[in-house]
């Protein structure tokens, strides 16, 4: 099963979805788990944590073995019910802070803890800042572990941390939010919105001078978003903890193949490789279990596995916790950093930085 917000008025993730079937429908024509064919059911939780929690119930009345790639902003309702299953959520977006400590939850990248902290990382190191402050939607995720994530990764790199502006979660008007943040004094942020509200803050600024410099998430400006940004999105500093898509890395052919046999307009986003993650992690995990594949099997399998190299992100170890205070389950704070150049983010190098201690600041 995938849980996630794919009806909304505000923002969904429809290709959380197709990465899902494509790794489904790739796995079955290799044979699926010895000689079984793999099921995949979707549940939309469309943002509501009692539609979330009923989505957590169901998984466990179908008899779901895990789910994976999902894409909720209702952790901190679904997966205490996983959890009472041993149902693991795998591949999942650490959004809520619960999502970094639960044990039924196993992400393969470093969520927004890692994304915006790392987006932070990034600017302290391009030698543009004299403080790196955090512009951003004003929920309890942004102005709790996203904000300490920036401010340490920034502190680490000896900058000082600047002004944190924060606006309504609906977004509307950004062009009061980039007035403040021209006269903040702060001449370089960390945007922790959605893609469009980010689009309005980053050309006003760009027409204000271009003197704010500015880093995000790979989650929150997809492929299309950037290629809508054109050349003002140009600098925009962010990290990513997958391999770029735009190489010759043989688990990237391999998925772009698949999932264009399931939607060919899609290009391959962060939600794709989660989720591609998330049933390539099960299939494995599953082929090693003797007898009926059952959660509880799926479940012990995956707090022993020690090396998961899926080839696109770094190797995974789930038998090892996190030494990052109070997001115990990010076992993975690798990232390459990446600059924004017309519309694509490209990667500074090929060398993953591992961000454990500046985010542990």
């Amino acid at each position: 099963m995938i849980i996630g917000q794919f009806t909304n008025p505000t923002v969904t993730f429809p290709t959380a979805i197709d990465g899902a079937k494509a790794a489904v429908a790739y796995y079955n024509s290799h044979g699926g788990v010895n000689g079984h064919m793999l099921q995949l059911e979707v549940c939309d939780d469309t943002g509501d944590p009692n539609v979330g929690a009923s989505c957590a119930r169901q998984a466990i009345s179908d008899g779901v073995v895990a789910t994976v790639g999902d894409a909720s902003f209702e952790g901190a309702t679904v997966l205490p019910i996983l959890q009472s299953a041993h149902i693991a959520a795998i591949g999942n977006d650490a959004i809520d802070p619960i999502d970094s400590t639960s044990p039924a939850s196993f992400p393969v990248d470093g969520g927004t803890i890692v994304g915006y902290g790392g987006a932070s990382y990034a600017l302290a190191r391009s030698g543009e800042c004299t403080k790196i402050g955090i512009v951003g939607a004003d929920v309890p995720e942004v102005t709790g572990q996203i904000t300490t994530a920036v401010v340490n990764a920034a502190k680490f790199n000896n900058i000082t941390a600047g002004a944190e502006i924060y606006y309504p979660e609906a977004g509307g008007d950004m062009d009061p939010v980039a007035a403040k943040v021209e006269a903040s004094g702060t001449n370089c942020f960390v945007f922790a919105g959605v893609g469009a509200d980010g689009y309005v803050l980053f050309t006003d600024s760009a027409q204000a001078g271009g003197k704010i410099h500015f880093g995000i998430t790979p989650a929150g400006e997809q492929p299309s978003d950037l290629q809508k940004l054109g050349t003002v999105g140009n600098g925009l500093k962010l990290v990513d903890t997958f391999a770029p898509v735009g190489g010759d890395n043989p688990a990237i052919v391999t998925i772009k193949a698949a999932l264009n046999q399931v939607n060919p307009k899609d290009a391959i986003d962060t939600y794709v490789l989660r989720s591609w993650a998330g049933v390539e992690i099960a299939v494995d995990m599953a082929k090693k279990i003797t007898g009926t594949v059952t959660a509880d099997g799926v479940w012990d399998q995956l707090n022993a596995a020690t090396n998961i190299n899926l080839g696109f992100v770094a190797p995974l170890n789930f038998a090892k916790q996190s030494p990052l205070s109070g997001a115990n389950r990010i076992f993975n704070t690798s990232v390459l950093l990446e600059t924004v150049q017309d519309g694509v983010a490209v990667p500074d190098s090929n060398t993953f930085v591992n961000l454990a201690s500046a985010l542990s600041s």
